[in-house]
């Protein structure tokens, strides 16, 4: 009897000892089909990282995101198009060229890439594209904003000051009653500059985060850059002012992101009040292939 339960025993033994690794091994299974899972979604984790980045302006850590999803899956299209957007961004233009230029050979009807080649390179973009797609328009602005006013003055930028005195000059001692509109405002610089010559100013800008950033900054008297702040497309906002209610609009710097310029300029026509002034710059073209208007 002793025999037999002692064969029992060792024979429960060996089936309970059998049912553990059957378990153990079921675990082992998950856990790699769960890393499995994780190696397969890694370059969409780390796009989705950078894209993020991307929005908070840390250009440079969506850059190493990107590349890092280009390593794991090398025909990835859009971390092909933001590298190319971020490098330009950051004041890279060839190397974003480079990127722009191989994702259009994958997906070549990439309307943001086409858009942003043509601004850079239009002769490598046929037919040159009319309008700048507002996702566009957001990813970049989103892309400048923390590192905005540094580049700026790092590369002697005047617009503001060039605005601020073209609107001395016009209007002499009467700019302390002027309504401004300050189109594409960004982070402000032109609202800096002409804040104490207006009665009160407006800014329009497609950019979250330019808004966001712009709706912290404050005068010397604690007091906000701007009156009013307004996310929206600038044709657009224009088109919906009625009757006209500014004395000046300002576009510094802004235009040649817009492409098309019909409804801007139609926008601004019917937004100024009679005898207003509108004051825009332009980026000059210097490369050898000549200047195009997008």
């Amino acid at each position: 009897m002793a025999e037999s339960s002692d064969k029992s025993s060792r024979k429960q033994g060996v089936i309970g000892t059998f049912q553990s690794l059957n378990a153990l091994g079921d675990s082992v299974m998950d856990y790699f089909k769960g890393v499995q899972a994780k190696l397969q979604n890694l370059p969409q984790t780390n796009f989705e990282l950078g894209k993020d980045m991307v929005d908070r302006g840390q250009v440079n850590d969506a850059v190493f995101r990107f590349h890092l999803t280009l390593w794991l899956s090398p025909r990835h299209v859009e971390a092909m198009y933001y590298l190319g957007m971020c490098y330009i961004a950051r004041g890279q233009a060839e190397r974003g060229v480079e990127y722009l230029q191989k994702a259009l050979e994958l997906h070549p009807g990439h309307e943001q890439a086409r858009f942003l080649l043509a601004s850079q390179r239009p002769h490598l973009v046929t037919p040159l594209p009319h309008t700048m797609p507002h996702e566009l328009a957001q990813q970049y602005f989103n892309a400048q904003s923390v590192q905005f006013d540094e580049r700026q003055k790092a590369a002697g930028y005047a617009g503001p000051q060039l605005m601020q005195q073209a609107l001395t000059q016009y209007y002499q001692g009467e700019a302390h009653s002027l309504i401004a509109i300050d189109l594409g405002c960004g982070t402000g610089l032109c609202g800096a500059a002409i804040r104490n010559q207006t009665r009160e100013i407006i800014g329009v800008d497609l950019s979250p985060e330019m808004i966001d950033l712009v709706g912290s900054k404050r005068r010397n008297d604690e007091h906000s850059l701007y009156h009013q702040l307004i996310q929206d497309d600038m044709a657009q906002y224009l088109h919906h002012q009625s009757p006209p209610k500014a004395n000046v609009i300002l576009a510094c710097d802004c235009l040649h992101f817009v492409g098309e310029l019909t409804q801007v300029f139609t926008g601004v026509g019917k937004t100024l009040m009679t005898g207003g002034l509108f004051i825009c710059t332009y980026e000059p073209w210097d490369q050898e292939q000549g200047y195009t208007l997008l």
